[in-house]
């Protein structure tokens, strides 16, 4: 191509194609609670231990001298391991004995045996996805919190910030205080979603 072609084609100011694309609903869907199809996301679980072993009433905050207690004590990490370790055996609770050996423990122990049940527990049998974003419970929308600590120390020990990696190698758990709510992108598969 010469030069006086090229500059010939970068002065053709011809007028662009008008072209009209329309969109038309051919099936409406009907929208799940747990779904935000603008966002494509879908709630999976949400983790809130505190909850769980300590409720309160709806609209109560927590008192901030409790949080900073358990900071010391490490008392939700305890319940939490306490909990998963009664799953892993087939029990519904944790008993006196098991408590009072986990009560035991010093910190780092704790840590690390919460670590050890995250890599027990298999993520894929739970219904974890292999993606998912882990995101602070914000607003007032009630949902349930999982009663599967097995399940929530899977999650919270392969959180890398506010992602959570299936295939991830189990962390210590930093900590299990934040309720967070685990949303991802993949469908729902039947019988495989976390409760």
């Amino acid at each position: 191509m010469t030069s006086r072609e090229a500059l010939q084609r970068l002065h053709n100011m011809s007028a662009p194609p008008r072209a009209t694309i329309s969109f038309r609903l051919v099936a409406q869907r009907a929208e799940a609670q747990d779904e935000f199809p603008a966002t494509g996301l879908r709630w999976v679980c949400r983790i809130d231990v505190p909850t769980v072993f300590w409720p309160l009433p709806e609209g109560v905050a927590r008192d901030i001298a409790q949080l900073a207690d358990w900071q010391q004590t490490l008392e939700p990490q305890r319940r939490l391991l306490a909990q998963a370790l009664a799953e892993e055996g087939g029990q519904e609770q944790a008993d006196a004995d098991l408590r009072a050996q986990i009560d035991a423990m010093t910190a780092e122990t704790v840590m690390d045996a919460l670590r050890d049940v995250a890599l027990r527990a298999d993520p894929v049998a739970l219904g974890l996805p292999t993606f998912g974003l882990l995101r602070p419970v914000h607003g007032t929308r009630a949902r349930q919190c999982t009663a599967q600590m097995r399940l929530a120390a899977a999650v919270l020990a392969r959180r890398r910030g506010g992602i959570f990696l299936r295939q991830a190698d189990p962390l210590p758990i930093s900590s299990v205080t934040e309720a967070l709510d685990l949303w991802t992108t993949e469908p729902a598969i039947h019988g495989q979603e976390p409760r």
